[in-house]
């Protein structure tokens, strides 16, 4: 009898020490979810595409297969197609010509080539909602955007900075819209300036006067550059461009980015438009 109430002893003391050290590890916590990728950073980040070659594919079947590869909603605006003149556009084909693979290839670009492949003069775009992209006619989206301005029609900006650089934030917006930020190197520290804001479906232009601005720099809009740079060298350029009489910029009209576009348009349309 010793003997079994000795083993029943060790028994139990072996079940305790091991309820003791499950209760002394700590509690296994589950990890953080990481979070969900911006519907802009979807757009401009490099991603692998497999080509399309099959002369039949129509826009709806491209759509759905960028959709579903990269996880976005892609919706299309029928009634602004109706409305310049195409009765059916999902059933419109879009790879008569082989649009090739790449490894890298950012959305944005993919979206504008497809829609670039449309039959129609007035051009298809893309603008940005709040539950995903939606695809429109040019004229539809310069209508929404831009009122009753009649130009320039600057690409569009879909960015978020909180506490950025203003050079950051610049180059950022130059490098998503491929277009042209100059900053003035007598901005001096005014460079590194932190800036926060929000820009969705913005003109690059009026989204860089408002980050100037937030620093006390001013925006010149000269040809295809946007040059940002101090108030007091922007009054100066100013009067320089309208004393003389020779400069392209004079006889075009006022090519200067105050805060306002300049009416001057671009000679075909810009990137994202």
């Amino acid at each position: 009898m010793s003997r079994r109430l000795a083993v029943c002893v060790l028994l139990l003391l072996s079940g305790l020490l091991v309820l003791v050290r499950a209760g002394a590890e700590p509690a296994r916590t589950a990890p953080a979810a990481k979070p969900e990728e911006s519907l802009s950073a979807k757009l401009f980040r490099p991603v692998k595409f497999s080509g399309f070659d099959d002369p039949g594919l129509k826009l709806k079947d491209a759509l759905e297969k960028l959709s579903k590869d990269y996880g976005v909603e892609i919706e299309v605006n029928e009634q602004a197609f109706k409305a310049a003149g195409m009765d059916d556009v999902l059933s419109a084909p879009v790879a008569e010509k082989p649009i090739r693979k790449s490894d890298r290839i950012r959305l944005d670009r993919l979206l504008r080539t497809i829609l670039a492949r449309l039959p129609m003069q007035a051009g298809a775009t893309y603008v940005l909602r709040r539950d995903g992209i939606e695809i429109t006619t040019v004229q539809t989206a310069r209508a929404q955007i831009w009122g009753s301005h009649n130009g320039p029609f600057l690409p569009l900006v879909h960015a978020t900075f909180e506490q950025k650089p203003l050079a950051e934030a610049l180059r950022e917006m130059a490098e998503q819209t491929e277009y042209n930020v100059v900053l003035d190197n007598r901005a001096g520290d005014k460079a590194k300036a932190e800036v926060s804001a929000r820009f969705v479906n913005t003109p690059l232009d009026t989204a860089v006067n408002f980050v100037a601005d937030m620093v006390d720099l001013r925006t010149l809009l000269l040809d295809n550059v946007i040059y940002v740079t101090t108030r007091e060298n922007a009054a100066l350029m100013e009067s320089r461009l309208k004393k003389d009489p020779s400069d392209a910029a004079e006889s075009a009209g006022p090519r200067i980015g105050s805060g306002v576009a300049s009416p001057v348009t671009p000679a075909g349309p810009p990137a994202g438009m």
